[in-house]
């Protein structure tokens, strides 16, 4: 018994206290970032989004069978989007900071911008692979099945990108001793191999994650045999009623190609800030101790086997 070490003085001192802090700050961050980036969202929105989705209201009112409430062009508009851009960019922002509180050994501009490109990937580019932004007036599944499919590909996306994380993050082997004999270099090769093969494995089966929402289909409109558009299924390429009854097919494509590039932006803006965010709550400093964070255990071992490899190669 006497020789089991004791816990951790770093675990021990991280408190209820300090927990309540550190959820503070973040959700002080995140709401800091959410009003800097609903304005620059949209910004971004009214240079071509907006217009956009003006324009084919249009063929929107055809349609309607009854007139539904929608908010009047101009302020209260623009008032409306800021609104849901405050709430979507906290909820984004809460969960950037929240990520960078658990790795927040990488949190920089650069790592703010790659955890920026990630979520575009997830919550934006892959589901529109299946399911593209679409104009108010065109022919689409119904809007239940919609959301539905957008939270089903978003998870598995998340969880495609958590396992290549992890894959990226295996330790790499290192030489058991100094001795710089074929022996040694082969062990150490065969360790490397290993490695490899298993990020590759774990790679291939992040993509199929991934891609498991595309492989079942995602809701599209279908067109009947009595001209009429059903919404169950998916359509196959016959799409002249839904051109017809909705906007034109160069509306629509330069709809989607503006909904990706304004989101990309607004991701890489949003992970740039987010870090600053993080970076001036926590004054600088880790908000966990060493042993708690995702990072911790692979960056602890390594500093304290550094000075081990030292001593041995002085001797």
């Amino acid at each position: 018994m006497s020789a089991t070490p004791l816990p951790s003085l770093a675990i021990n001192s991280f408190s209820a206290t300090r927990l309540c802090g550190l959820v503070l700050k973040l959700l002080a961050a995140s709401l800091a970032s959410a009003f800097l980036m609903a304005a620059l969202a949209t910004g971004f929105q009214y240079i071509r989004v907006v217009p956009l989705i003006l324009e084919s209201e249009v063929y929107e009112r055809r349609r309607a069978l009854a007139e539904e409430w929608a908010p009047a062009d101009g302020a209260e508009r623009g008032a409306f989007t800021l609104l849901s851009n405050i709430i979507v960019s906290f909820s984004f922002s809460l969960l950037l900071l929240g990520l960078s509180a658990l790795d927040d050994v990488h949190v920089s501009v650069r790592s703010g911008l790659q955890r920026g490109v990630v979520g575009w990937a997830v919550f934006m580019g892959l589901p529109c692979v299946g399911l593209s932004p679409e104009l108010p007036g065109m022919a689409a599944a119904e809007l239940t099945d919609r959301q539905w499919w957008w939270l089903y590909a978003v998870l598995f996306a998340a969880a495609g990108f958590t396992i290549a994380l992890l894959a990226s993050r295996l330790p790499a082997p290192t030489r058991l001793s100094t001795a710089d004999t074929v022996a040694a270099r082969d062990k150490l090769n065969a360790r490397k191999l290993r490695l490899w093969l298993l990020q590759s494995l774990l790679f291939g089966v992040a993509v199929v994650v991934a891609a498991i929402p595309h492989m079942s289909g995602a809701p599209h409109p279908h067109v009947g045999t009595a001209d009429i558009v059903e919404t169950a299924t998916t359509c196959g390429s016959a799409h002249m009623l839904c051109q017809r009854s909705g906007p034109p097919a160069e509306m629509a494509a330069s709809f989607a190609v503006w909904c990706l590039g304004t989101a990309f932006a607004y991701w890489l803006c949003l992970g740039a800030v987010a870090s600053v965010a993080f970076n001036l709550a926590m004054g600088y400093q880790p908000p966990l101790p060493t042993e708690v964070t995702l990072a911790g255990i692979t960056a602890g071992s390594s500093r304290s086997m550094a000075p081990l490899e030292v001593t041995t190669e002085a001797v």
